[in-house]
């Protein structure tokens, strides 16, 4: 059974949107994209929707996806289709540059998200410590996957 959650970003109200939805689907990819989730939500007076407002699935209560609204179009009176994407959307839409000195890949993810304020969660150890890494105007997922590379160059594990 799946379940759906909403949660508006400017009131902090949480609302299990479960019989709302109408023809849910997401898409997945496996690396350097972020998943989608698109949903038409029947309109209901106590349910604000916002633009930043998070999204949680679950199917037989385990987490499939946690993402953002990042678009939102009314399609008849009573319906309204939304877009959402997980934090890889912000990850490849923002650029910044960084130099790294005697540092990890998990070590660079983890300053990435707390930068900018994303949920990183547990992180393994990747073991391999880069000398020195400059990453000029380059997307924060690029940053993350170079990283990445490295260490597997280096180590010979993904």
């Amino acid at each position: 059974m799946m379940e759906i959650y909403y949660q508006n970003n400017r009131t902090g109200e949480s609302f299990d949107i479960t019989s709302l939805v109408v023809k849910p689907k997401w898409r997945t990819y496996r690396r350097g994209s972020p998943w989608a989730f698109e949903f038409e939500a029947i309109k209901w007076q106590d349910v604000e929707w916002a633009l930043g407002g998070s999204i949680i699935v679950k199917a037989d209560g385990a987490g499939v996806f946690s993402g953002y609204i990042v678009k939102i179009r009314r399609n008849e009176k009573l319906l309204m289709s939304l877009l959402c994407y997980d934090q890889l959307f912000y990850m490849k839409q923002n650029k910044e540059t960084y130099k790294f000195i005697g540092k990890r890949a998990d070590e660079i993810v983890r300053q990435i998200a707390e930068d900018f304020h994303l949920k990183a969660g547990a992180l393994a150890d990747t073991g391999y410590i880069i000398p020195s890494r400059v990453e000029d105007g380059q997307t924060l997922i690029d940053i993350c996957l170079n990283a990445l590379d490295i260490t597997t160059i280096n180590t010979g594990k993904i």
